[in-house]
């Protein structure tokens, strides 16, 4: 099987044929002692590649242009276990104005230059300025730094909606080069969850040095590519231990550290000189949350709280086991004004979801219940008081029921879909990163066991809603 698939490329290869699109580039998967690995090189121009020996006695693939030590110049037949002709994601190249090998700092930002080749995959985007700096908590301190972009004006970068702000997420914990957040973030789009965020797979190289596969997605906040309301009247807060944005308080009850993450409260006094204040804005604002907060556990939670995105939201973190909102880290809560509901979202940040263990990756384990009611940390006990409700569980039984027999098969799918389309570059992400995974104290085992790691996330998951589904508590508690 594996000579005739790999004569028949080499034929295509050779033949030139005009029918290979110029965004279709040719993979070659290989083996690299029990490593897999890959070579990718633009299909229209087979003349990069030839072989050795005659098509039906062919023992080896030569790669002319090859110059890197980095890089076999030839690949034994044996150890080539596919040809695949398919795409090539986006590549985004950074330039810095000032040179440097890595961005220095999340606490300031240097001038670029920045461009996408997109490949088909989305839109070509020419060499423009732009701010970029290091963004995270916990992520900027791994070897491979995700950062943050800012235009001068809004643009539409990447396909995405015209903003002025946008984040490059680098996946440094996740062997499986991103799916956690793409089936998270899928599955959160597929549930109907408002402001849900994109997820498109780039390769970036900064200053001609490839960084691997990234995320490319929108930056939370309250504009028109985020959370759509009127940040004159509207509120998203954030739930999280890090504990650091400017108006913060630690709630009454549950002791949640509650932060106003949009607007700029004071950019809002500033403007509107006559009304009120920025920290009479935050305390209307805290006063609002304290009350929505005392009435968790009780009947008329529904009149503070939209329910379906209370729902929505436990069932994407029940789904993918995500123990962050226990803590609670990166959950986000909004209100268009004044008098509407509390909703749940959007939502963010998969890294630590499906059962990962810094210290083993991935593992099989996929029957942790999601709340404990002798949890100390001040998200599990608010969490733990809502789901336990009788009208909750009847809520997120029936809409688990509907995730599985009418959303289950697109995300299976897309899955599929996803995993094709990165396995090359998160391959070649693989050889920048894997070395200096062993440094880090969160490494994940790394891409280069890429289509292994996938499947098992697959089958975990597959797992994970059998034992939903058995559980008399949904594995909710």
């Amino acid at each position: 099987m594996k000579k005739h698939i790999l004569t028949a490329t080499l034929a295509i290869l050779l033949a030139a044929t005009p029918a290979i699109a110029e965004n279709e580039w040719l993979h070659i998967y290989y083996k690299n002692g029990s490593k897999s690995r890959v070579v990718s090189r633009p299909a229209s121009t087979p003349a990069n590649i030839t072989h050795k020996g005659s098509a039906e006695e062919c023992h080896s693939l030569v790669l002319n242009d090859t110059e890197s030590s980095e890089m076999p110049r030839e690949l034994k037949l044996a150890n080539v276990d596919s040809c695949v002709i398919g795409a090539k994601i986006p590549t985004i190249k950074i330039v810095t104005d000032e040179y440097v090998d890595e961005i220095p700092s999340k606490d300031y930002y240097m001038s670029a230059q920045i461009s996408i080749e997109g490949f088909g995959l989305c839109p070509d985007f020419e060499t423009k300025a732009v701010n970029i700096k290091g963004r995270g908590n916990s992520t900027w301190s791994f070897p491979k730094k995700p950062y943050r972009l800012k235009f001068d004006k809004k643009a539409e970068f990447g396909g995405l909606k015209k903003a002025k702000s946008f984040a490059l997420i680098a996946n440094w914990i996740d062997e499986t080069g991103g799916l956690r957040n793409a089936i998270a973030l899928k599955t959160a789009s597929l549930l109907g969850m408002p402001f849900t965020n994109s997820c498109i797979p780039v390769d970036v190289t900064l200053n001609g040095k490839p960084r691997g596969t990234y995320m490319l997605t929108e930056k939370i906040g309250i504009n028109g590519a985020s959370v759509d309301i009127d940040e004159t009247t509207g509120i998203l807060f954030e739930l999280d231990t890090n504990y650091d944005e400017e108006f913060k308080f630690y709630s009454k009850r549950f002791g949640l550290p509650v932060m106003v993450k949009d607007p700029d409260l004071n950019e809002l006094a500033a403007e509107n000189p006559e009304g009120e204040s920025a920290q009479e804005m935050f305390e209307r604002w805290r006063t609002d949350f304290e009350a929505f907060e005392s009435r968790i556990g009780f009947n008329d939670i529904d009149s503070k709280l939209d329910m379906t995105s209370a729902v929505n939201y436990v069932l994407l973190n029940l789904l993918t086991n995500n123990g962050e909102p226990g803590w609670p880290k990166s959950v986000y809560m909004y209100k268009a004004n004044a008098d509407d509901l509390f909703h749940f979202g959007p939502a963010w940040d998969y890294d630590w979801a499906f059962n990962y263990d810094q210290y083993k990756g991935t593992t099989e384990t996929y029957n942790t219940r999601a709340f404990s009611s002798s949890s100390n940390s001040a998200g599990a006990k608010m969490f733990y008081r809502l789901v336990t409700q009788s009208s909750f569980k009847k809520m997120i039984r029936e809409r688990f029921d509907f995730f599985k027999e009418e959303l289950l098969p697109q995300l299976l799918e897309y899955i599929d879909e996803y995993t094709a389309t990165i396995e090359a570059s998160a391959l070649a992400d693989a050889e920048i990163w894997d070395p200096l995974r062993s440094s880090s104290w969160a490494s994940a085992p790394g891409a280069s066991h890429f289509r292994k790691n996938n499947e098992r996330l697959k089958q975990w998951l597959m797992n994970r809603i059998d034992f939903i589904d058995r559980d008399p508590n949904m594995g909710l508690y």
